[in-house]
């Protein structure tokens, strides 16, 4: 059987790629944020887009600063409340214009990154909970228990 492996062992591995991770994030948002602004449906809100996404990738590059030099691995009401904050910059995006929910694909693996598991189950919960009201109880719809945003906010919790 193979030993299990210490939370400094992944951290390390973690640190190691984290350049990788990030790279694709910024790589990513980049994309994302190009589409979005060419998209005539976002003309008068260019500058908020722009805003929120720059926003996006300094938090991105000041939590990684943070955790790798000062230590915020230790602190994780600290690191809780910034990833928090990178949701929020996410989740403005996304009151702008949906199709900034293909920045999950790269929000989430710094969540689980970042944060320990207790806390990134957590904070997927939130991410989760915002996308569904989102999603379907801000629309104005009327919602039960099998809706599919019900059935979509269960199964990626779940997952979590």
């Amino acid at each position: 059987m193979s030993e299990l492996k210490t939370t400094d062992t992944q951290r390390d591995v973690w640190e190691r790629t984290g350049w990788i991770w990030t790279a694709v994030f910024h790589l990513n948002l980049f994309v994302i944020l190009i589409i979005g602004l060419s998209d005539p449906d976002n003309a008068a809100m260019r500058l908020p887009i722009l805003a929120w996404g720059v926003g996006l990738a300094m938090w991105q590059i000041g939590l990684l600063y943070g955790l790798s030099r000062w230590g915020w691995y230790k602190r994780p009401y600290l690191t809780t409340l910034l990833v928090g904050l990178g949701v929020f910059f996410w989740f403005q995006l996304v009151n702008i214009n949906p199709f900034f929910y293909f920045l999950l694909g790269g929000l989430f693996p710094f969540v689980y990154i970042f944060l320990p598991i207790r806390w990134a189950i957590f904070m997927t919960l939130i991410i989760n909970s915002l996308a569904a009201y989102d999603n379907y109880l801000r629309s104005g719809r009327p919602t039960h228990w099998f809706d599919t945003g019900w059935l979509y906010w269960l199964a990626y919790s779940a997952m979590a």
